[in-house]
């Protein structure tokens, strides 16, 4: 019965376009679960039978998501920027590049700490391959992380929409550089997510900068996603099975995942334990009896498997369906509210936006709102603080 769901992202991408606002959250939301549930119904052969109950699920999410996003437009208060008077030392920029490039050499000598390259090591293209063998040792034995260097990570994403934001002439050669060291970071990082986050950030940037037109960025966006999605995993020899069998187990198997999840081990309610899981484990590193879910979710016993469950799981687990309501309401007012803001002439808006597109376009995925929170705080405090110290006044960014 996936067709309810497709018939209702239709229904708003149509009152989106009535009301000329077809590249707003709302309908790029709509966008996506519909091609979510054109692409389940084709496939359903190979897919789990959806319940009813999850259906339901991801009916309130979306259309709470687009209530959301229509109550935005009765906040009329703007985002402050960071600003000081004075200007920044001349130094400024060549410092922030070269504290960059001391992170990500950092990186790099971890990384081969973590893994000899050694004679007859193939650099690429499997689980023995030295990149390969990065990722896994990188999960199993390090939690993903390269240590204090991985902090260098939310600086650098920061500095390239810092530096793409600013107009001045003296900035366009920093951005360039810094965008070449950041992505000697996100390919370090090995995870495909860091370099949708990445290549999301740069295409939000371009097209507020004017640099190419909003409809053409995201149609250049998508496709460029789905590149990612299969190349990255392929580099580190992860893919098996053929190609199209692992983009289905990615785009939409996560919704039978969820249905698994929803009436197994992610049965409601854990009151917050999955939601706000940076912040409870925050308070048990401070020495609080605290539970702290594990941050990698099981596999799920579907036809396709995995162990991604798209973005209502740590909601319903936590607090059923109103909290799927409740958070996705907040997500779609919160989404289109930046969005406005991004577009009058405010860098912070411009980066925040990019931040939360990012997540909207991983929800048929899973969760990055909360999950990657502490991330979040640390690119925002970033962009705050080079802000702060070196105001864009010149900033232009197209309107709409």
């Amino acid at each position: 019965m996936m067709i309810v769901v497709s018939f209702l992202c239709v229904a708003i991408v149509l009152l989106q376009y009535r009301a000329k606002k077809l590249m707003a959250p709302a309908s790029i939301n709509a966008v996506i679960w519909l091609a979510v549930s054109l692409t389940y119904q084709i496939q359903g052969d190979s897919l789990d039978v959806l319940r009813w109950d999850a259906i339901a699920v991801v009916l309130v999410g979306i259309a709470t998501f687009g209530f959301g996003a229509v109550c935005s437009e009765r906040i009329h208060f703007a985002l402050p920027q960071p600003s000081r008077s004075g200007g920044a030392p001349s130094f400024f920029l060549p410092a922030l590049l070269g504290v960059l490039t001391i992170g990500l050499a950092g990186n790099l000598g971890r990384s081969l700490e973590y893994v000899h390259f050694v004679d007859g090591m193939s650099l690429f293209g499997g689980q023995n391959s030295w990149y390969g063998s990065l990722r896994n040792t990188l999960i199993a034995d390090h939690h993903g992380s390269f240590g204090i260097w991985s902090y260098f990570l939310p600086l650098s994403y920061a500095a390239v929409a810092y530096l793409l934001c600013d107009k001045e002439k003296s900035a366009r050669h920093y951005a360039i550089i810094t965008s070449l060291v950041t992505f000697g970071y996100v390919f370090l990082a090995t995870g495909r997510t860091f370099i949708l986050l990445f290549v999301t950030i740069l295409f939000v940037v371009v097209a507020y900068r004017g640099w190419l037109n909003k409809t053409r960025s995201i149609a250049l966006l998508v496709p460029l996603f789905l590149i990612v999605f299969w190349v990255s995993p392929i580099i580190a020899g992860r893919v098996s099975g053929g190609g199209f069998n692992y983009f289905m187990m990615y785009f939409v198997a996560p919704l039978a995942n969820f249905d698994w999840g929803m009436h197994g081990v992610f049965a409601c309610c854990t009151h917050g334990e999955t939601t706000f899981r940076t912040i409870f484990a925050v308070l048990a590193k401070l020495g609080f009896n605290v539970p702290v879910v594990e941050l990698i979710q099981p596999w799920a016993g579907t036809k396709l498997s995995g162990n991604v469950y798209t973005v209502f799981m740590p909601y319903y687990r936590d607090f059923g369906l109103a909290g799927v309501a409740l958070f996705l309401f907040f997500f779609g007012a919160l989404h289109t509210w930046i969005s406005r803001q991004a577009s009058l002439d405010n860098p912070l808006a411009v980066f925040l936006n990019a931040i939360f597109f990012y997540a909207l376009v991983m929800q048929f995925f899973q969760d990055q709102y909360f999950s990657l929170l502490s991330q979040w705080v640390q690119m925002i405090f970033w962009m705050s603080l080079l802000l702060w110290i070196r105001p864009i006044r010149c900033a232009s960014f197209q309107k709409g």
